[in-house]
């Protein structure tokens, strides 16, 4: 029985992984600058809803349609400065390493279909094999 074609997919497998996995798309600092975001965003939500309110009182949270609204607003600019943060770091990061931004997402959903397609060849390989074998 030949194994070559098998041991010729692992390795094709194996490096398909090892491609994928120095796959890292996001810079550490743009994780950073999302969380004092959303702990800013945080901040301003806890003062929006909790307005004019005595603070060594019970507090009643205060939800009306201005109050929603700027609550959205919040939201919103939290999450595009996260986004905006997120890329612009990217950029410098890809850009260091000589890269390009967009290709680096490319490569990776590449890599995936081809661990798949390579996954069901082997599928099929074995079952051809297994019935070959009970037969």
């Amino acid at each position: 029985m030949n194994n070559q074609p098998y041991i010729d997919d692992l390795k094709l497998i194996k490096e398909i992984m090892n491609r994928s996995s120095r796959f890292i798309s996001l810079s550490g600092l743009s994780g950073v600058f999302a969380g004092i975001y959303a702990l800013i965003g945080a901040l301003l939500v806890y003062l929006t809803v909790y307005s004019n309110q005595n603070y060594l009182q019970y507090r009643e949270a205060i939800l009306s349609s201005e109050n929603i609204i700027i609550l959205l607003v919040i939201a919103v600019v939290t999450l595009s400065l996260s986004i905006g943060t997120g890329v612009f770091f990217s950029k410098i990061k890809a850009k260091k390493d000589n890269e390009k931004l967009w290709k680096m997402q490319t490569e990776a959903v590449d890599s995936a279909r081809e661990m798949v397609e390579q996954a069901q060849k082997t599928s099929r390989k074995f079952e051809e094999l297994k019935v070959k074998t009970f037969d």
